[in-house]
C-alpha cells in the first residue's frame, strides 16, 4: 500500500547572541597604564605593526596567485615543421610567473605520463627535450633558460618547448596534454580544459574532443615540527664527512679547472683539474705525484675550492678539504674511500638564535651567535683546528607511501661568519648552503636512496631568513622520507705562513618544517568541499544496521550503533581516498554541525556557508533537528541545499527520516513504500560502477524502501542508480533529485537500504553502500552541478 507522509510542523532554529561587556577605568588604571603598562603597549603596538606586515605578505601571495595566468597553446606539424611536437607557454597575466613543475597528461586515462623539473629540464640534460628556447625570434631562435634555475615569465614572456619526436611519449602526440605547476602552487591552464586547453595538438576542427582534463594535487594529511625540540625529538641528525682528508692545501699553477656537481656523489662536488706544473696530494691516506698536464678529479668533494691571479699574473687553484676519490688520468690514487660519520656532539645544541620565543635546531662547526662571537668546536680534529668542512644530515623519522607527491615547508635561520687573521681571501663561487630532499627505500638492497634534491645557495655574507616551500613528486608504490642537508662548505683560506688566513663558518637554526602529502587526483581540477556528519552519540543514531551489529559483536544496541557509524565512516573516507578526495572535514559533534555547516549572519557576520559541497549523512533516519540540537530544521536545510548548491547524502535509513514529502515540492510528488523488494542497476550506475572502478555496486541489490517520483523530471539521473520497473510507475532505490524540483540548484540523494552487516543477504553489504553514495554523490557533482 502507498503511504502518504504527512508534513511536520516547521519548527525554528535558536541563535544564540552574545552580549558586550563595558570596562569602565578611573585615574589610578590610567597611572597603571602611564607607569607599567606603556613600555608594553609600545611592543603591542611593534607587535601589531609586524603581524600587519606579515598578513599584508599573506594577502599580496593571495593576490598573486589570483592574478597569475599562463596561455598553454599546442601545435601542428604544418606550423612548426621539425620543430614538433612542441608548446608555446606564454604569460599573459599581469604578474611574472615562475615555473615548478610541467605535467605531460594521457587524456584518456587523467594520469601523469611525466613530470619535469623545470630547473633542470633542458635539452643536454633530458632526453624527452629538444629545445626550450625564451622569447625565440622570427625564425624561431633563441636562447635556452640558464640550467640549474626555475623559469620565470615575465608578463609577454613566450617560452616554446619542443619535444624529441624519436621519444616514446611522442609515440601518438594527439593523446596529450600539458599542465605547468607555478611557484605559487597555481595550476594552469586554468578552467576545465575544454576547447584544446593545454593539447599538446589542437584538436583539429570536427574532431571529437577528449573529455576535458581535470587532475587537482589534493593534500591528503601530513605533521608539523615546531621548534627545536620537536624537530630534535622527531629525527635523527648524523654529520658526515668524505673519507679522503687532503692534510695540506693544494696551491698550484692551472690551465683548466671547474667545479660541478657530483653526479655520483649527491650534494657533493667533483672538481677537475689541469695543472701546469708537477705538484703533489698529500692526504691522510698518503701521497699523490701529479705530473703536469694530468686530467686530475677530486670526487664528491667538500670543502675550500678557490682560484686566483697572483701578482705574477699566474693562475692558482686552492683546493683544501675531502673528498671519496682522487683519480689522476683515469687511475684512483687511493680507491673509492666512501663517506665517514662524526661525532656530532657539539655541533649542535637547541637554542633561541633569533631571539622570537622559538627555539631552533641550531647547527655550527665554529660557533658563532646574532654578534658573532667566535667559540672553538672541535668536529673532528682532535683540537688541531677550529673550523672545518662537514655536513649534516637531518632525517624525520617517519614514512611515506601511497602518494604521489610531497610538500615541504621550513624556515631556516642561516648565519656566515668569516674570521679574519691578517688578510682574507673572499669566496669565489655561490656555496650550497643547504638542501631539502627526500629519500626513497629500496625494498631488494633494504637501502634508502637520495631521490629528489632542491638545493640553496647564497653568495652574500649576511644573515638571512629562509621560508619556502617546494614540491616534489613521488611514486605512490614507494617509500619515503623527508629531510634537510646542511653543509659547512669551507675550511682554512690563505697561506699560514705569511699570516693570510680566514675561517669561514656556517651556522644555521631550523625554527620548523611542515610536511604535506597528498594523492593527484585525475578526476577534478578543483576538489569539492566534502563534510561527513558521523556524531558518535546513540541518541542520534538509528537505521544503520545497528540491530544486526549488535549481536554479530556482541554488543549492547547502544555500543552498536556508535561501532556501526565508525566502520561506515571509514568505508566512505576510503572510497573518497581511492577516487583522490582526501581533503574531507568529519563532523563529529552538534556544535561543529552548526558552526561549520549552518552558521549564517547576522549572528557571526564573518560566517558563511559553503558551496558547491557534498555532505553525508551518516546519523541514518535521525532528523536534521534533532543531530543538530535544534539550530537547523528541515527548512534550513532545504533552503541550504539549494541556495548553496550542495549535494546532501542520506547514507541509510527510512528516507529523509520519514519527512520525504516535505523536500518536494509544487507539482513534485514523492511517496515511498516500505516493503523491501529488489531494485536494478541504472545506466548511470553502470557507468559509474565502470568509471570509477567500483566494483562493489552490484547489479541488483534490496531496499528496506522504494521511491515514486513525479514528475520524473525532478529526478537526477546521473546520481540515481536503482530501479524497479515493475510497477505501475517506476520506483527507485538510490534516488537523487533536484531540492524542491527547482533544477540547476542541489542535490538531494537517499540510499533507502538496510545495512546487511552479517552478510547474509536482505540489505547492502556496508562496502556496497559506501561505493554507491560516494560515487552517486561524485557523478553528480562531476556531470550536473553549476559549473561542470
Amino acid at each position: 500500500m502507498v503511504r502518504r507522509l504527512t508534513r511536520r510542523k516547521h519548527r525554528g532554529g535558536t541563535r544564540v547572541r552574545r552580549g558586550q561587556a563595558e570596562v569602565i577605568g578611573g585615574l589610578i588604571i590610567i597611572t597603571i597604564l602611564l607607569v607599567f603598562l606603556i613600555p608594553l603597549a609600545l611592543q603591542t603596538i611593534g607587535d601589531v605593526v609586524r603581524i600587519g606586515s606579515e598578513a599584508k605578505q599573506a594577502e599580496t601571495r593571495i593576490d598573486i596567485r589570483l592574478k597569475e595566468e599562463l596561455t598553454i597553446r599546442g601545435t601542428t606539424q604544418d606550423e612548426m615543421g621539425d620543430l614538433w611536437p612542441s608548446v608555446w607557454i606564454e604569460n599573459t597575466g599581469t604578474v611574472p610567473v615562475t615555473l615548478r613543475y610541467i605535467y605531460i597528461i594521457d587524456k584518456i586515462t587523467g594520469e601523469p605520463v611525466a613530470v619535469l623539473d623545470m630547473a633542470n629540464a633542458r635539452s643536454d640534460s633530458n632526453n624527452l627535450i629538444q629545445e626550450m628556447i625564451l622569447n625565440p625570434d622570427e625564425k624561431l631562435t633563441g636562447p635556452e633558460p640558464p640550467a640549474g634555475e626555475y623559469i620565470t615569465l615575465s608578463p609577454g614572456d613566450r617560452l616554446l618547448i619542443v619535444f624529441n619526436a624519436t621519444h616514446p611519449l611522442m609515440e601518438d602526440p594527439t593523446k596529450l596534454r600539458i599542465r605547468v605547476l607555478s611557484e605559487e602552487g597555481v595550476l594552469h591552464p586554468k578552467g576545465s580544459g575544454a576547447g584544446g586547453q593545454g593539447d599538446l595538438v589542437p584538436p583539429s576542427e570536427g574532431a571529437e574532443e577528449f573529455q576535458p582534463w581535470k587532475g587537482a594535487l589534493s593534500p591528503y594529511a601530513g605533521f608539523k615540527l615546531l621548534g627545536g625540540n620537536e624537530i630534535e625529538t622527531n629525527g635523527e641528525l648524523t654529520a658526515y664527512q668524505p673519507l679522503i682528508e687532503i692534510t695540506e692545501p693544494v696551491e698550484v699553477n692551472f690551465s683548466r679547472t671547474f667545479i660541478y656537481d657530483d653526479p655520483d656523489h649527491p650534494g657533493l662536488y667533483r672538481i677537475y683539474l689541469e695543472p701546469d706544473e708537477f705538484f703533489q696530494i698529500r692526504t691522510n691516506y698518503g701521497r699523490c705525484s701529479v705530473p703536469s698536464g694530468s686530467d686530475v678529479n677530486f670526487l664528491g668533494f667538500i670543502g675550500t675550492y678557490h682560484f686566483y691571479t697572483d701578482s705574477d699574473g699566474n693562475n692558482i687553484v686552492y683546493i683544501y678539504g675531502y673528498a671519496t676519490d682522487i683519480v689522476v688520468n683515469g687511475v684512483s690514487c687511493f680507491g673509492e674511500k666512501g663517506l665517514k660519520t662524526i661525532d656530532i656532539e657539539g655541533t649542535w645544541e637547541i637554542s633561541d638564535f633569533d631571539v622570537n620565543n622559538v627555539d631552533e635546531l641550531v647547527l655550527y662547526s665554529y660557533k658563532n651567535g646574532p654578534n658573532y662571537v667566535p667559540k672553538n668546536v672541535d668536529a673532528d680534529r682532535d683540537g688541531d683546528s677550529y673550523e672545518d668542512a662537514l655536513m649534516w644530515s637531518y632525517v624525520i623519522s617517519r614514512d611515506i607511501s601511497g602518494q604521489d607527491f610531497i610538500t615541504i615547508t621550513l624556515k631556516i635561520n642561516y648565519y656566515w661568519t668569516r674570521v679574519f687573521i691578517g688578510e682574507s681571501i673572499e669566496p669565489a663561487r655561490a656555496l650550497r648552503l643547504f638542501a631539502v630532499v627526500t629519500w626513497e627505500y629500496d625494498e631488494i638492497t633494504k637501502d634508502w636512496h637520495l631521490r629528489h634534491f632542491r638545493d640553496v645557495t647564497y653568495v652574500n655574507e649576511k644573515p638571512r631568513q629562509f621560508k619556502f616551500t617546494t614540491v616534489f613528486p613521488i611514486d605512490r608504490s614507494k617509500t619515503y622520507r623527508v629531510g634537510i642537508i646542511f653543509y659547512d662548505q669551507y675550511r682554512e683560506l690563505g697561506d699560514d705562513d705569511v699570516g693570510n688566513v680566514s675561517w669561514i663558518d656556517f651556522t644555521y637554526g631550523l625554527e620548523y618544517i611542515i610536511v604535506e602529502y597528498g594523492k593527484y587526483n585525475p578526476l577534478f581540477s578543483t576538489t569539492p568541499p566534502i563534510y561527513i556528519v558521523a556524531i558518535p552519540d546513540p541518541a542520534k543514531i538509528n537505521n544503520i544496521g545497528e540491530d544486526e551489529y549488535a549481536i554479530l559483536e556482541g554488543l549492547t544496541l547502544e555500543e552498536a550503533k556508535v561501532e556501526a557509524q565508525k566502520k561506515l565512516l571509514d568505508l566512505v573516507k576510503s572510497e573518497l581516498e581511492f577516487a583522490g578526495l582526501v581533503d574531507y572535514t568529519i563532523v563529529d559533534t552538534a556544535s561543529k554541525l552548526c558552526d561549520l555547516l549552518f552558521t549564517l549572519p547576522p549572528g557571526d557576520p564573518a560566517a558563511t556557508q559553503p558551496r558547491d559541497a557534498i555532505v553525508f549523512w551518516l546519523q541514518g533516519d535521525v532528523s536534521i533537528s534533532d543531530v543538530s540540537d535544534g539550530c537547523a530544521d528541515d527548512q534550513f536545510l532545504l533552503d541550504s541545499v539549494k541556495n548553496n548548491s550542495w549535494i546532501f547524502v542520506q547514507v541509510s535509513g527510512e528516507p529523509l527520516w520519514g519527512n520525504l514529502a516535505f523536500f518536494d515540492g509544487p507539482g513534485f510528488n514523492m511517496n515511498y513504500f516500505d516493503t523491501p523488494d529488489v531494485a536494478g542497476l541504472t545506466e548511470a550506475g553502470q557507468n559509474a560502477r565502470a568509471r570509477f572502478k567500483a566494483f562493489n555496486i552490484t547489479f541488483e541489490a534490496e531496499f528496506a524502501y522504494l521511491i515514486e517520483v513525479y514528475p520524473e523530471s525532478c529526478i537526477v539521473p546521473q546520481g540515481t542508480f536503482y530501479e524497479n520497473n515493475n510497477y505501475s510507475f517506476t520506483r527507485y532505490g538510490t534516488l537523487a533529485f533536484w531540492a524542491g524540483c527547482e533544477q540547476n540548484t542541489g542535490v538531494f540523494i537517499v540510499n533507502p537500504a538496510d545495512i546487511d552487516w552479517a552478510l547474509d543477504g536482505g540489505g547492502l553489504k556496508p562496502v556496497s553502500a559506501a561505493e554507491i553514495v560516494v560515487y552517486s554523490a561524485l557523478q553528480t557533482y562531476m556531470d550536473v552541478m553549476p559549473g561542470w
